[in-house]
């Protein structure tokens, strides 16, 4: 779990936007979608097609205490899942968050 904690880590550090999401997921589509429709370029990590998706999941409900996908970090940040992120775009805190990078 450690490792996958440090794997996670890492590629949040690394990645202004991540989303951890599935490909048969009606939210993480919804997600993966409002991000583009902005714009806003991710690293997708697609959890049902990667041999330790279950596994990164394990270690992000520990990480976020989030269950559900997808989960979205912006630049460091824990967003949420998709109506989060949602809102936090019509708020404009992910603008600010993105701007936090620059």
């Amino acid at each position: 779990m450690v490792l996958l904690l440090d794997q996670i880590s890492e590629t949040i550090n690394n990645n202004t936007v991540v989303v951890y999401s599935k490909t048969y997921c009606p939210y993480c589509t919804k997600a993966k979608n409002e991000l583009k429709k902005h714009n806003i370029s991710a690293k997708i990590i697609e959890l049902d097609i990667i041999d330790e998706g279950a596994d990164i999941q394990q270690a992000l409900l520990e990480l976020t205490k989030q269950r559900t996908v997808p989960n979205i970090f912006i630049n460091k940040t824990h967003v949420g899942g998709c109506d989060d992120l949602l809102r936090k775009i019509a708020s404009g805190e992910v603008k600010k968050l993105l701007e936090a990078n620059l």
